[in-house]
């Protein structure tokens, strides 16, 4: 059964990360409106997400009658989903007060988006506490962000340093912008190096060519 359906598994996953990853096709560099609130409820690409999720679900996933065989597979999918969420907002640049504002209701949202993927969202363990705990330090000073208790439990340091490196002046280039590379690159390097000291490896030697630039 799991052979059978592994390749639309693997479709979908695919066109998740596509989708998530045209967040950075969007601008979050805009200053807060006067009335205080977003523009818009969500982004774009959210919309987009939601819609895909809801369409997949219904269209393939809800025809299958052994629910619990469908959920032990989605449920994967949905976890993966808020990771490379994870993962690209710490990595959008650059981001202003309204942008901040927007992106946190697209946390919200992405509760929403992966809802149909599990039983609950609750459930997904680590991940959704990631997702739960990342939103607040989108409006905290840096300072408040090191001292974070979740950072390194369940938090990943290298994700806060991907984070901390976008609040820098564009003089001080984010990882994957001093290597070179795109965001699809750069992602598809961190799921090859699943490993958190590789990752901060990369960041410090990154780091020390940063400093003997300037």
């Amino acid at each position: 059964m799991g052979n059978a359906v592994q390749p639309l598994l693997n479709s979908v996953g695919d066109s998740i990360e596509a989708i998530i990853i045209t967040m950075h096709q969007e601008d979050f560099s805009g200053s807060l409106p006067t009335s205080g609130k977003p523009d818009v409820p969500c982004s774009l690409y959210m919309k987009e997400l939601q819609g895909f999720i809801a369409r997949v679900m219904n269209d393939y996933f809800r025809h299958f009658e052994c629910y619990d065989f469908v959920y032990e597979s989605t449920e994967a999918i949905a976890q993966r989903a808020i990771e490379l969420f994870i993962r690209n907002s710490s990595l959008l640049r650059s981001l202003g007060e309204g942008g901040k504002m927007r992106l946190a209701a697209d946390f919200a949202q992405m509760e929403l988006a992966v809802a149909p993927l599990c039983r609950r969202v609750s459930d997904l363990g680590k991940p959704y506490r990631l997702l739960r705990s990342f939103r607040p330090l989108l409006f905290q000073t840096s300072e408040l962000i090191a001292n974070s208790p979740a950072l390194g439990d369940i938090i990943p340091f290298s994700t806060i340093l991907q984070f901390l490196f976008t609040r820098a002046p564009p003089e001080l280039k984010s990882p994957f912008q001093r290597a070179e590379w795109t965001i699809a690159r750069y992602s598809r390097w961190l799921d090859d190096h699943p490993s958190e000291k590789d990752r901060l490896i990369l960041i410090r030697c990154i780091s020390i060519e940063v400093r003997h630039v300037f």
